[in-house]
């Protein structure tokens, strides 16, 4: 998914410990990687299907098993 700020956000379907996560790709003139997993974000699984971005700007995740993850940019982890 691309949002709102031209940012690019890739999830993974693969548990978390063995490297499941959601990455997102800052698209600009230096293109900058950030990976987000339960362990230092807050994400309910890295066994991410799904990713959408609301009306307010946050980012809802869903899982595989542990329910769905929101994420408000202003906050630094997941809720």
């Amino acid at each position: 998914m691309i949002d709102d700020e031209r940012r690019l956000w890739v999830a993974t379907e693969r548990p978390s410990d063995i490297g499941g996560a959601v990455a997102v790709l800052e698209i600009s003139d230096t293109a900058e990687w950030h990976t987000y997993a339960p362990r230092n974000s807050g994400l309910a699984s890295g066994q991410v299907n799904d990713i959408l971005q609301d009306r307010e700007g946050r980012y809802w995740f869903a899982t595989d098993f542990e329910g769905v993850s929101v994420y408000d940019p202003d906050e630094l982890e997941a809720q």
